[in-house]
């Protein structure tokens, strides 16, 4: 169903009171805010996981804010993306074949059990994945991942491929100075170091041990400071910082010569995250930008982004629009 405003009427009143008690912050909620005398203004996800490479690392479903989807009893969020936003009229998307979907389930306590995705071409489906979420989140959010099925994409039965652009970590072990997780597709590792006292190139050289294939967080899962690959066992390389400013992410910055990006988050002055610039840099020039847009309803509630980008070929706008159910549709 397409998002509609929500009149409950008393017969669901106590599905609401069985279900708040469910719906308090999560070890994996609890972070950065804590930390200061402001707090963001709630909302479904958390941008800087969303709207980054970490969204495509299936192995943390921690994308949603659990409370807030707990709280607003949502249990399924269809994202539809259209390439060519500027050629639909505005209420004709649900008509309309878009060029991607992708499907989010939730359980009761807010937190993610399933994903399917879809790609079209000339309205024709020609790929589909999904996966499930075990119910139980190991720390730093890890969730062991099930491939159901999947047509394209680099994806078999065996799980997912080299090719894939979808991450799968298992979990190895868990020490003194890190946290420690196996890529399924390739001879890669992931290191999780939460402990600042040990973010500095000779720690992390003689305690943490990573290869030149391997990546190494600082901080969480959740709020991760630094994401990179190691060279020459001291230098860094490829690496991906998350800035915070009160609270709230401000930007996320990727390096990786010759270009690097800047992704900055804009906010309203009560602290509602209403979209980001995103900017490609060579040699300090600007090479691409693009702005997104988030529209919200009443409820606060995200129902549509814009994703706009002028180039010297001409402006274009991608569009990405919300359908949501609730589980108290199921009640009626």
């Amino acid at each position: 169903m397409v998002y509609k405003s929500k009149n409950t009427p008393l017969i669901l009143l106590m599905y609401t009171l069985l279900t708040v008690s469910s719906c308090q912050m999560t070890g994996n909620e609890k972070g950065i805010e804590e930390s200061n005398g402001r707090e963001r203004v709630e909302q479904i996800w958390h941008p800087h996981l969303f709207f980054s490479k970490q969204r495509n690392v299936l192995s943390f479903p921690l994308w949603f804010n659990e409370k807030e989807i707990c709280r607003k009893g949502i249990s399924r969020i269809t994202f539809l993306k259209f390439d060519k936003g500027d050629s639909i009229p505005v209420g004709q998307e649900k008509n309309t074949i878009p060029n991607e979907s992708f499907e989010y389930v939730f359980r009761a306590n807010g937190t993610v059990s399933a994903l399917a995705h879809k790609t079209f071409l000339n309205g024709y489906s020609i790929g589909e994945s999904n996966f499930r979420f075990q119910d139980f989140q190991a720390p730093n959010g890890h969730s062991e991942v099930q491939v159901q099925n999947s047509a394209s994409e680099g994806y078999n039965l065996n799980g997912i491929t080299q090719n894939s652009t979808w991450q799968v970590f298992d979990f190895l072990d868990s020490g003194e100075f890190s946290s420690r997780y196996q890529k399924v597709s390739e001879d890669q590792r992931l290191f999780i170091v939460p402990n600042k006292k040990y973010w500095n190139p000779l720690d992390i050289d003689k305690k943490v041990k990573p290869r030149s294939q391997d990546k190494v967080i600082l901080g969480t899962s959740m709020y991760p400071q630094k994401i990179y690959q190691v060279a020459n066992m001291v230098e860094e390389r490829n690496i991906t910082q998350f800035f915070y400013r009160n609270g709230f992410i401000h930007q996320v910055r990727e390096d990786n010569f010759p270009f690097s990006r800047k992704t900055t988050f804009e906010y309203t002055n009560e602290g509602l995250c209403v979209g980001f610039i995103d900017s490609m840099f060579s040699a300090e020039m600007v090479v691409e930008s693009k702005r997104t847009i988030f529209h919200y309803t009443p409820d606060s509630l995200p129902y549509r982004i814009e994703h706009l980008q002028r180039t010297e070929g001409g402006d274009f706008r991608q569009l990405e629009v919300f359908q949501y159910e609730f589980f108290e549709d199921s009640l009626r």
